[in-house]
């Protein structure tokens, strides 16, 4: 349990597994009656788990362990720097500027990492095998990557914005529509339609917020780059798309 105040602080695991915990944070810890000074320092964490949160000073670098959903990172100040490094972990981004949070490409399994972004401005790169989620609280500005699975199993995006602004201005860089297509059925096979294409990749979740207007403008080879606004004023840019980004009630792929 550390509370640094004003200082600078190194934190790391007791052994090469991360299996070590600790709570480092400033001011309230979420959750309890414990209030200490407020940390304005700077926090370099090296693979450990539990609740740790960078000083106000900015510039931390903060890297949770291996243990599946045992680590809550959040970012204290701009130019922080996370890395999460197994399934289930945590980054909050906050409203900091210049956040960068990443997870080590080398984490296995199909439970992806949490990322809630606030009024900030940065980078978020879920696991390389997708099943992400990315919560938009505050009117940023942020470009975010979930990647997907082999079986193009994606990320959920949700705009959870309660304030003017809605949730900003937000850049998907590797969106993956699902390609619904309806065909016609042979006679010999009985006639019809059908509908083909319809498992479910990526899904943007307006949060109840309408579609304002989608614009989807072809590039070449059947990509397209997409603008949808929403009632709350957020814009979503899913650039590079396989297909047009299509609305049925949410973004779904």
């Amino acid at each position: 349990f550390i509370n640094p105040g004003a200082g600078n602080t190194f934190v790391f695991g007791a052994n090469p597994a991360g299996e070590s915990s600790a709570t480092l944070f400033g001011g309230a810890l979420p959750g309890t009656s414990i209030v200490g000074a407020a940390f304005t320092g700077r926090a370099t964490v090296g693979g450990m788990n539990g609740y740790l949160q960078g000083g106000s000073a900015g510039t931390n670098l903060l890297a949770s362990g291996t243990t599946d959903g045992a680590a809550t990172l959040v970012a204290g100040g701009a130019g922080d720097v996370i890395f999460l490094n197994a399934q289930g972990d945590i980054a909050k981004l906050g409203n900091n500027a210049g956040v960068i949070a990443v997870t080590a490409t080398s984490v296995p399994g199909n439970t992806g990492n949490t990322f809630f972004l606030g009024s900030g401005d940065g980078e978020a790169l879920g696991g390389a095998r997708g099943h992400n989620t990315f919560v938009f609280q505050g009117a940023g500005t942020y470009t975010v990557a979930g990647f997907h699975d082999t079986d193009l199993t994606g990320s959920i995006y949700k705009d959870a914005a309660t304030a003017a602004g809605g949730a900003g201005n937000i850049t998907i860089v590797d969106f993956f529509p699902q390609q619904i297509q309806t065909v016609t059925v042979a006679a010999s096979l009985g006639g019809g339609t059908a509908t083909i294409g319809t498992a479910q990749f990526d899904k943007f979740d307006t949060g109840g917020k309408s579609v304002s207007s989608l614009v989807s403008t072809p590039l070449s080879g059947g990509i397209f780059n997409n603008v949808a606004h929403l009632s709350d004023g957020t814009t979503i840019n899913f650039t590079n798309t396989i297909g047009p980004v299509h609305q049925a009630g949410t973004f779904i792929v």
